[in-house]
């Protein structure tokens, strides 16, 4: 009967393919800030799980994770770890997510469509990576409210790029000199909350 387990801020390397095979009704599961090297096996048996954080651990492959599949996953932190590009398939069969969290990576590309297989995120982290370029990546999440694409290496930064229904935004701490509107779309957007901060030339 098992609903919510927290392992965080322990030194676990691994887990056993089948350590949570009996935990059927598990909702939340939380191994924050440990030393997993990949996403454990034993998650894909926990087809009730809503919540999940393994964040801060040393995992820098996500292609195939177990959580793939869990149909009422709605929250997934992997933030903190090593993970690299993104390609498209990386999300998929998670019908169910809103929140998903990949902060501190090592992020630098992200293959177009790779967030389409998602398209009802609310909340989206991508802060503090190496992202140059997010032309075409965010256009099919409608009902996206908050994205954090802050201290990456993004140079261009247009309007068009961000969905219509967004209404929290940061853009700081990249490279970005202008604000491009080329589509006029500014005065139709739903942001309520905008952080930029302009580079200057010198």
């Amino acid at each position: 009967m098992l609903m919510v387990l927290s392992l965080d801020f322990n030194s676990i390397q691994a887990i056993h393919s089948e350590a949570l095979k009996n935990c059927t009704n598990l909702q939340e599961l939380n191994l924050n800030v440990n030393k997993l090297i990949e996403v454990p096996k034993t998650i894909k048996y926990l087809q009730q799980l809503r919540s999940l954080d393994i964040s801060n651990n040393r995992i820098s492959v996500i292609s195939n994770a177990s959580y793939q599949g869990l149909r009422v996953l709605y929250s997934l932190r992997l933030a903190g770890n090593s993970i690299g590009n993104l390609s498209k398939g990386v999300f998929e069969d998670l019908p169910s997510i809103r929140i998903l969290n990949l902060a501190n990576n090592n992020v630098q590309a992200i293959e177009q469509g790779t967030f389409d297989e998602v398209p009802e995120l609310h909340a989206l982290r991508l802060d503090s990576n190496l992202i140059s370029d997010i032309n075409s990546l965010f256009i099919n999440l409608h009902d996206l409210l908050m994205l954090n694409i802050s201290a990456n290496r993004i140079s261009w930064f247009d309007y068009a790029l961000i969905p219509i229904g967004l209404q929290w935004l940061d853009v700081h701490d990249n490279q970005i000199e202008t604000l491009g509107n080329y589509y006029e779309l500014e005065t139709v957007l739903k942001l309520r909350t905008f952080r930029c901060v302009i580079q200057q030339n010198n």
